[in-house]
């Protein structure tokens, strides 16, 4: 299913395309935002001094320096403050990717996102508005239990009433924007220090992407750990790689990741076959099966027996009942 699917309402949006918000406080002059195709601004009542967020619209990569440049010229001009209250936001387009494909970038978000949080400034880890995914695991087994179903209007209302949007990761945009949020970072002091974290959170979507699913994310990080997180950090020096492993097996998001691939299922077949009906749809009818007679019928054959014991065993997997074929030349 492409994401696209999922929206009622909203943009239609084509390629990569990026969003940004930015908190901040002590805003008192907005006059800037009239004059741009950039930004809008909105205000904020979890912010105090008349805090304000500032908005654009889906941005193309190209665009973005420009945009990001120009709110950093008139935050300072107008004197515009962050503090331990204010974040930044990034919204990611996902309507041209499938929800396996979004499936496997939040497996490998999973991953790292406890090296994300170490290059963060402060103890974002224990924001209340952005909590990892390492301390909210059922969000990654919930996403991946709604990955397997195949009704539209299901997903939608699974993605409103069991995601949470104050978590590092926001899946819920999925069914309104077709965006995912990452909401982890506060509001950065340098603009060049946004533009490297946007920069990051590209290439976790893309590599994401290669990878296809959840489950070859996984199989990756078992097999060469540090090999996945030099692909998304580019480190440098083994010290750096040694200490991202480390902190990936102490927060264990690999088994966070884990959870986007075990809790998948389709969802149960409108009718279950009886045994019986299986069983006859397979080998034709069994005239031995049904008989009420009490005269002497010919014996199934061997071949016939062993066809039914698989048959029998194929269709009995996964329920309570057991079954037993016995020979008509046995004692009952």
């Amino acid at each position: 299913m492409i994401v696209r699917e999922l929206l009622r309402e909203g943009e239609a949006l084509e390629g990569e395309r990026i969003g940004i918000e930015i908190e901040v406080e002590r805003v008192r002059n907005t006059e800037w935002v009239r004059g741009t195709p950039y930004w809008h601004v909105e205000g904020d009542g979890s912010l105090r001094q008349n805090g304000g967020e500032f908005i654009t619209p889906p941005l193309r990569p190209l665009d973005l320096q420009t945009a990001v440049k120009e709110y950093y010229d008139a935050a300072k001009f107008n004197g515009y403050a962050a503090s331990v209250r204010t974040s930044t936001h990034v919204h990611l387009n996902m309507q041209h990717k499938t929800l396996e494909e979004v499936a496997a970038i939040c497996a490998l978000y999973s991953v790292v996102e406890p090296v994300l949080f170490s290059l963060l400034s402060g103890d974002r880890d224990e924001c209340t508005y952005c909590i990892p995914w390492y301390r909210a695991s059922d969000q990654a087994a919930r996403f991946g239990t709604l990955c397997g179903y195949s009704s539209v209007e299901r997903i939608r209302d699974a993605l409103a009433e069991y995601m949470c949007k104050y978590t590092a990761l926001n899946l819920m945009p999925l069914r309104t924007f077709g965006t995912i949020e990452f909401r982890a970072a506060s509001t950065f002091d340098k603009q060049e220090d946004l533009l490297q974290w946007v920069s990051l959170l590209r290439r976790i979507t893309n590599l994401g992407t290669s990878y296809g699913t959840a489950g070859a994310v996984v199989n990756k990080a078992d097999e060469n750990l540090g090999e996945l997180l030099e692909e998304v950090f580019l480190f440098g020096d083994d010290a750096d790689t040694e200490e991202a492993i480390d902190l990936v097996y102490y927060h264990d998001s690999i088994t966070v990741a884990n959870s986007l691939v075990r809790t998948r299922r389709q969802e149960p077949s409108v009718r279950r076959i009886p045994p019986y009906e299986a069983v006859s749809a397979r080998l034709g009818p069994l005239s031995f099966a049904t008989t009420t007679t009490t005269q002497p019928i010919a014996p199934p054959t061997h071949e016939e027996l062993e066809g039914l014991r698989e048959a029998v065993s194929n269709i009995s997997e996964g329920t309570t009942t057991s079954y037993r074929i016995i020979s008509l030349d046995e004692d009952f």
